[in-house]
């Protein structure tokens, strides 16, 4: 699997920038947030069907290369170059301990529960994850009108 992964991001990385290069950080943010959910969400059903988790292992691969594309582009146009030493490194804290709480979390619920359960709190959390990101794509044309030249113009 890890094989799989590597080379998925070695053939996969150079293909999906140069396919992504049309859509907006945010959108590459929602595309990967939703792959990466839908290849989460498949061991609710796969549970021992090992093709399968080559195909969910190959999903989970390229949400991360497409939401690596959008994440550090959508930060870095949107922070000044002054800032960004210190809100890159309070994302990486949070980001750490939303790491922590979520294996908390899931460990809480397998010991309560089945694994089946367990996903399905991954997929939920995933899914509020892509409806974030949703609003996100609705109200950043608002708060930056001047990253999106051809909606500021017609609002103009």
């Amino acid at each position: 699997m890890t094989s799989l992964n590597g080379l998925i991001v070695i053939i996969g990385t150079p293909i999906l920038t140069k396919c992504a290069s049309s859509l907006s950080d945010t959108a590459k943010l929602l595309t990967g947030q939703l792959l990466v959910c839908t290849a989460l969400s498949m061991y609710i059903f796969i549970q021992g069907i090992i093709p399968m988790y080559y195909i969910s292992m190959i999903l989970f691969t390229l949400g991360e290369i497409i939401t690596t594309l959008g994440s550090y582009p959508y930060l870095t146009r949107r922070i000044p170059a002054s800032h960004r030493g210190r809100i890159s490194s309070l994302v990486h804290i949070f980001l750490a301990a939303a790491m922590y709480g979520s294996q908390w979390k899931i460990a809480s619920i397998l010991q309560a529960q089945t694994i089946t359960t367990a996903w399905k709190f991954v997929t939920a959390a995933g899914t509020l994850g892509a409806i974030l990101y949703l609003i996100l794509i609705k109200t950043d044309p608002k708060t930056y009108p001047l990253l999106y030249p051809q909606k500021a113009s017609k609002t103009n």
